[in-house]
């Protein structure tokens, strides 16, 4: 992509984002559009919450079980007693 063409699709988009701003609170059918957005956005936000905890804790989970793994097979021991077991 040329300089150019960067420059007018940066350009177009600029345009679009404002002409979107514009409508959403400059119109009356944009605020009952926003007013209608606002819950559905809380209830992303939300979910998207609950997915980033569920997340951390598979990230720990898998943390642990590679601790285990390490200390089985790299240094040839028992498991650490922290680890939990197999069930």
């Amino acid at each position: 992509m040329t300089t150019r063409q960067y420059t007018c699709a940066v350009t177009a988009a600029g345009a679009v984002a404002g002409a979107l701003v514009s409508y959403l609170f400059f119109t009356e059918r944009g605020r009952e559009m926003r007013d209608r957005l606002l819950p559905m956005l809380d209830e992303l936000e939300q979910e998207l919450g609950a997915v980033r905890t569920r997340v951390a804790r598979t990230l720990h989970a898998a943390n642990t079980s590679w601790q285990v793994v390490h200390d089985v097979f790299a240094r040839g021991q028992e498991p650490s007693a922290h680890a939990p077991g197999p069930f």
